[in-house]
């Protein structure tokens, strides 16, 4: 039988990220799935949350000795990654080495060269995965005909014809997530323990500068309400999850499939607290879904605002009213919902005055927590772009963008906005926000838990974000 080991690396020399917030591989876990239901034997090794070393992962690929051995990259796990995908061919363990994520996805000649791999699935992988698989183990060495590959012939890397997405995610099996490591290991702010995490949807239609869309481009694909509900249940009768945190780019993208959601879990009975963790769209949401969320359990909900300047969100491609975020923060708050604002500082087109108005917005906003991050422009986005036309990278982002959103420092400089600009107004927008009378202890009130609130005091200071003297 055809062993296949799938790893997600252990990012062992980032800094600047929230690893107090970590969610498991959904990724790896669809993957492994499909390739189950085809009958290869699989193994996923979550390195990321068990701290695992490359030393330690290069003899557990010994000890598995796989026939196929699949390294996803992201911008965080790319440079280790790369690194145990060369240790990996250096050893001469035998494994075909494929490379997935966005990583390889934005660049799968450059990845492979660097990470001395065989193959890199571009964009959707599970079909292009499969495939690749099926030739492997029937001992074809004709890989021309797999849409969304690359792989080495001779000394030259081919990159066949993008796949087409996937438009049936009801297709799918659930993610294998018996193959992962057990969710109480994960983090989040969980109000409820176990907590696990679904996507109900993949990509997201919208344009804005900062994110890279090369994996789902502009394409919105969704699961039906009924078969999210039935995820959720098996979730919740298999391994008692007590709560969902859902990871989609665009939850309410399709508002009626939302409301679906929603009224199904109330109508099947799930006892469950639901984490909208990242940014929904503020615009999409009105007091009548809202009412829905909270009768769900959904306790928390993030908005993506970025920026407090019209001109700038414009610049980002940001299509965003900023009156609509004011109008629904006040709504979930109203009806109890915990509110986060993300934002981001030092976009193409701020200045210190643009800065200080997103600033101003978040006091004004005033959502229980609110995130600022400092933009960067990750490879295959229009920022990078922008700013390799328009200004300067300060870090040689093949090595030093695995420093995050809250490392404290700019990655770029153009439009005459310096990094001590951005710097500074980082600093002061956390403590303006947070060290006004009352907010960390209205942060603190906010937990139900003593988890809850050991998580909170992680995620404050993994941010290194609370300043208690400005321009510290």
């Amino acid at each position: 039988m055809t062993r296949i080991l799938l790893i997600n690396p252990y990012p062992d020399r980032a800094s600047g990220i929230n690893d107090s917030t970590i969610t498991p591989p959904l990724g790896l876990a669809y993957l492994a799935a499909v390739l189950l239901r085809e009958g290869f034997s699989v193994r996923i090794i979550d390195a990321n949350i068990l701290s695992i070393p490359n030393e330690e992962l290069l003899e557990e690929i010994r000890r598995e000795n796989p026939a196929i051995l699949g390294i996803s990259l992201n911008i965080i796990t790319a440079e280790p990654g790369c690194r145990l995908a060369r240790a990996a061919k250096s050893a001469g363990l035998g494994a075909k080495v494929v490379l997935g994520g966005v990583t390889p996805t934005t660049d799968p000649a450059g990845t492979m060269r660097k990470a001395v791999a065989d193959f890199a699935v571009v964009g959707e992988g599970e079909q292009t995965m499969l495939e690749l698989a099926r030739a492997i183990r029937a001992g074809s060495g004709d890989f021309s005909s797999i849409k969304g590959l690359a792989y080495r012939a001779g000394g030259e890397i081919v990159v066949c014809p993008p796949r087409e997405r996937l438009t049936d995610l009801d297709s799918l099996p659930f993610p294998a997530f018996e193959l992962l490591p057990p969710f109480r290991l994960y983090r989040s702010r969980a109000r409820g323990s176990p907590a696990a995490s679904v996507f109900t949807s993949r990509g997201c239609p919208f344009m804005c500068t900062f994110c890279n869309k090369s994996v789902f481009g502009n394409q919105t694909t969704l699961h039906s309400a009924g078969r999210v509900l039935d995820e959720i249940g098996f979730l919740v009768g298999r391994y008692g999850v007590r709560q969902i945190d859902v990871l989609d780019d665009h939850f309410t993208f399709d508002r009626d499939r939302a409301a679906a959601i929603l009224d199904g879990i109330v109508q099947r009975g799930y006892k469950v607290f639901i984490n909208l963790q990242n940014g929904v769209r503020a615009d999409r949401v009105d007091e009548e879904l809202i009412r829905k969320m909270r009768a769900a359990g959904v306790y928390k909900i993030g908005f993506g605002v970025e920026s407090g300047d019209p001109v700038v969100l414009k610049r980002n491609r940001k299509a965003l009213d900023l009156e609509k975020v004011l109008e629904a923060s006040a709504l979930a708050k109203k009806h109890g919902l915990l509110v986060y604002g993300f934002f981001i500082l030092g976009l193409p087109g701020d200045s210190p005055a643009s800065m200080e108005r997103t600033i101003s917005f978040a006091l004004k906003m005033d959502p229980s927590v609110a995130n600022f991050g400092i933009a960067l422009p990750f490879p295959g986005t229009e920022m990078f772009e922008m700013v390799r036309r328009e200004g300067r990278f300060l870090y040689d982002l093949g090595t030093d963008c695995f420093s995050g959103y809250n490392s404290g420092r700019a990655f770029f400089e153009m439009d005459g906005l310096t990094a001590a600009d951005v710097e500074k107004a980082y600093k002061d927008a956390y403590t303006r926000f947070y060290m006004r009378p009352g907010k960390v202890l209205e942060v603190l009130l906010s937990t139900r838990s003593l988890t809850e609130l050991k998580w909170t005091v992680h995620a404050a200071m993994a941010s290194q974000g609370f300043r208690f003297t400005r321009g510290r």
